[in-house]
């Protein structure tokens, strides 16, 4: 429901920040060194830190539901430039214990979406997929 909130076109700038806060809360990507903050970097910068995706812990389930319902790629697909091929790819590049069955299956059936609507990028996200999977 908070899902469909944050997507409608007359949700406000404010309702759409806080409901984006919420998400983060929900997700609570942490790592030793970088404890979760509330108001701290942006999933986005976040997933351009390399160190930070390999090691990082989070909930997978809230983390899964987001990555499903479109809004990680509606999210990541809004910077410039575009992040959301770097998160899958950072996420498929993490050890299978921290990731688990449901959230890689999920993984590579937002690469295979992707592949469907660009080809180009689609490619790439499947060399990635399959040098995971070896």
């Amino acid at each position: 429901m908070l899902i469909k909130c944050e997507r409608r076109q007359s949700c406000s700038l404010r309702a759409r920040d806080i409901l984006q806060r919420l998400f983060d809360f929900f997700i609570h990507m942490n790592s030793d060194s970088t404890p979760y903050e509330l108001d701290s970097a942006a999933l986005g910068d976040r997933v351009t830190d390399v160190d930070f995706m390999a090691a990082f812990r989070c909930n997978k389930r809230p983390l899964l539901v987001l990555l499903e319902r479109g809004f990680i790629q509606r999210t990541l697909e809004d910077e410039m430039p575009p992040k959301y091929i770097t998160f899958l790819s950072e996420m498929l590049n993490r050890p299978f214990e921290d990731t688990g069955t449901e959230l890689l299956v999920a993984l590579c059936n937002q690469v295979a979406l992707i592949s469907q609507v660009s080809p180009q990028i689609g490619s790439l996200a499947h060399a990635i997929c399959t040098h995971v999977v070896r």
